[in-house]
């Protein structure tokens, strides 16, 4: 979406005058600046609990878990 605004923009930059398509553009380079940092720093973030969560073993201890869940339920159904 922003590529296709910065393309219309420039399009229309003889029209519009150069000093409002560097206005423009310039608006939607800080917008685009600021979804990259969020985009980085969310893979960042993402990256590091995985690691954490695969060195302390939570996906075990939750597999565990879900299974020992299972298996309840599993239980109390046969008792009805």
């Amino acid at each position: 979406m922003a590529l296709n605004k910065a393309s219309t923009v420039l399009a229309m930059a003889d029209t519009a005058g150069m000093d409002s398509a560097m206005t423009q553009l310039m608006g939607l380079m800080d917008g685009l600046g600021a979804k990259f940092k969020t985009s980085t720093w969310g893979i960042l973030c993402f990256i590091i609990l995985n690691l954490l969560f695969n060195i302390f073993g939570f996906q075990e201890k939750r597999l565990v878990w879900a299974v020992k869940k299972v298996r309840e339920e599993a239980q109390e159904k046969e008792r009805m």
